[in-house]
């Protein structure tokens, strides 16, 4: 009988053949059309030593977390091998569709999905079409969409039983998350916003209100409050 460890060990194991598979057939610019905006993001910081303004490149409005990553492992290759480069941070980003899969795997173990169920649900997941396009391009959606996964998690294993420590862990997945692309954003408001209407349900049927609620919605508030900074920062260059 299969059991959740071996069903996490088939999955990821799965994708990685999957991932290598695709990527050894298809060029560096497969299915992604901006490529070369995000390479330039990358290139700014790692020659000129500083974060871009929204307007000094087409790409470097985004919020910097995926490029910074990208900076410090081996910036040479950025200038001697521009196609060794954005490889490597193909396969990067096959490492955080790995991450994306092992926090689903996680979520479903948590509300106790039955492990045949776990493994048909996962690799329906793994082999689609639109999982692998965005798990292997040099791309911030990757990024942001594990952290947008891994808040979503995260945020209901709190909801179950609050702790401190898993908090912090999820103020710091909501505040990367939200500073790798600006639509993680909308994921973020959205777990507030079920968080608030669940606390209108109790204050409507004049119910005692559920903690849990309270403490992640202020939490998720806490992240975006944390992207205030950069907000200002790009308004202010916008404005010059």
């Amino acid at each position: 009988m299969i059991n959740s460890n071996s069903v996490i060990r088939i999955l990821v194991t799965a994708w990685f053949i999957v991932a290598y598979i695709y990527l050894s057939h298809t060029p560096i610019d497969h299915r992604s059309h901006d490529l070369w905006g995000h390479v330039e993001y990358t290139k700014i910081i790692v020659t000129k030593h500083w974060l871009p303004t929204p307007r000094e490149g087409s790409h470097t409005f985004h919020p910097p977390l995926y490029y910074l990553i990208n900076s410090f492992i081996r910036p040479d290759k950025l200038i001697t091998d521009i196609n060794g480069h954005v490889n490597s941070f193909r396969w990067l980003s096959v490492l955080y569709g790995a991450m994306t899969i092992y926090v689903i795997w996680m979520f479903l173990v948590d509300i106790k999905v039955n492990p045949l169920v776990q493994l048909i649900t996962l690799l329906f997941i793994a082999t689609t079409p639109a999982f692998v396009f965005l798990f292997s391009t040099y791309n911030n959606d990757s990024i942001a969409m594990f952290l947008s996964i891994a808040a979503v998690a995260t945020s209901y294993k709190l909801y179950l039983r609050w702790s401190l420590k898993l908090a912090l862990v999820l103020t710091l997945i909501a505040t990367l998350g939200i500073y790798s692309k600006y639509t993680s954003i909308s994921c973020i408001a959205s777990l507030i916003l079920l968080c608030l209407l669940l606390i209108l349900k109790n204050i409507l049927k004049k119910e005692s209100l559920n903690k849990s609620h309270v403490k992640v919605s202020a939490v998720l508030i806490i992240s975006m409050i944390l992207f205030i900074p950069w907000a200002m920062r790009n308004q202010h260059y916008n404005e010059m």
